[in-house]
C-alpha cells in the first residue's frame, strides 16, 4: 500500500497519476508538482496537477512553448466572424461593393475622362476658329502633361474621400 502522507519518488507519482517519468520532471520544473526532499510532496502536488488541469480545460492556462490559448483564440474567432458577417451583410444591403465588382467601372469611367480631355484640344480650336494648328499643339501638350503628372501622383492621404 502507497502511503502518499510521505514523499515520494517521481516514478512512484507517475505510476499514480499514469503520467511519464519525463512529464513528471517536466511538471516538477514548471513547479506545478511540489518537492519534498528528495521526493515529490504527494498532496500538495496532487491538489496543484489537478488545479491546472481545470486551467488548461477551461482555456485559462498558461501555455509554454507557444501553444495555443483556447480562450485567446475562440475570442479571436469570434471577432473574425463578427468581421465576416458585417461585411456580408454591408454587401447584402449594398452599403459595400466589393473592389473586384468596382476597378472595372472605375476603369471604365477613368477612359471616358481621358478620352474627353485628349479630345478638347480639336473641341476648342473648332470653337475657337482663330487659333492655329500651334496653338492647337500647345493645348494638347498642356493637356497630356496633366494627365501623365495625374497618372503618375500618388493620392493624397490628406485628402478625405467621402466629401
Amino acid at each position: 500500500m502507497l502511503d502518499i502522507e510521505r514523499p515520494i519518488t517521481a516514478q512512484k507519482f507517475g505510476e499514480l497519476t499514469g503520467l511519464s517519468e519525463r512529464r513528471v520532471r517536466e511538471l516538477k520544473s514548471a513547479g506545478i508538482l511540489v518537492s519534498a526532499g528528495r521526493g515529490i510532496d504527494a498532496p500538495a502536488s496532487l491538489q496543484n496537477y489537478c488545479s491546472h488541469l481545470r486551467e488548461q480545460a477551461a482555456g485559462r492556462a498558461v501555455r509554454e512553448g507557444g501553444r495555443l490559448d483556447l480562450k485567446q483564440e475562440t475570442a479571436k474567432l469570434k471577432v473574425s466572424q463578427r468581421k465576416h458577417y458585417d461585411l456580408r451583410n454591408a454587401v447584402i444591403e449594398k452599403t459595400h461593393i466589393p473592389l473586384a465588382v468596382l476597378e472595372p467601372a472605375w476603369a471604365r469611367a477613368m477612359r471616358a475622362v481621358r478620352g474627353g480631355i485628349l479630345a478638347a484640344p480639336g473641341r476648342i480650336r473648332f470653337a475657337l476658329r482663330h487659333l492655329t494648328a500651334h496653338d492647337q499643339q500647345v493645348v494638347d501638350d498642356v493637356l497630356r502633361d496633366v494627365l501623365t503628372k495625374m497618372a503618375d501622383a500618388p493620392p493624397r492621404p490628406d485628402v478625405d474621400d467621402r466629401e
